[in-house]
C-alpha cells in the first residue's frame, strides 16, 4: 500500500505543478506589463535585390548581389545585358551607399531601408541623378 499512495501522491503533485504552470503562462500573455517583444533586427542589405531604376531612357531593371561584413558591402550588380561589375559600400543607421565603376565611370547608389525587404534612394551618375527602388529577391 505504502507503494501505490507514493505514486498517487507523486501523480497529484505533477498535475498541480502543470496546472500551476499553465495558470502562470495564460496570466504573463495576459499582463499588458509584462516585458515587451525584442525589437525586431535591423535589415540587412545582404542577399539578392531587383533594383528598378527610372533612367530617362526609361525603366530599367538590374540585380544586384550583396554581402555585408561589418557595414562593409562587398558583391556585385548585373546590369540588363548580363555583366557583372563590383559593388563596393557601406551600411550605417539603416542609410545605404554602394558604388560601382564600370570603364572608370562611378555611379553611387544612396539610399534607406523602407522596411526589411525595400530600399529607395537616388543614383548619382554622369547623367545626374536618378531614382531607384530595390526589393529584395526571394529564394
Amino acid at each position: 500500500m505504502k507503494t501505490w499512495s507514493r505514486i498517487v501522491v507523486a501523480a497529484c503533485a505533477t498535475l498541480i505543478a502543470a496546472a500551476n504552470l499553465q495558470a502562470f503562462t495564460t496570466q504573463a500573455s495576459q499582463n499588458p506589463s509584462a516585458p515587451a517583444k525584442a525589437p525586431e533586427s535591423t535589415p540587412t542589405v545582404a542577399g539578392k535585390w531587383s533594383i528598378a531604376l527610372d533612367t530617362p531612357q526609361g525603366a530599367m531593371e538590374v540585380f544586384a548581389t550583396m554581402k555585408l561584413d561589418g557595414k562593409k558591402i562587398t558583391g556585385s550588380l548585373t546590369g540588363p545585358t548580363g555583366e557583372d561589375t563590383p559593388v563596393t559600400g557601406e551600411v550605417a543607421e539603416g542609410k545605404v551607399t554602394f558604388s560601382i565603376s564600370p570603364e572608370g565611370n562611378t555611379f553611387t547608389f544612396a539610399g534607406a531601408f523602407k522596411d526589411a525587404d525595400h530600399m529607395a534612394g537616388s543614383l548619382t551618375s554622369p547623367m545626374g541623378e536618378i531614382p531607384w527602388a530595390a526589393t529584395r529577391v526571394k529564394g
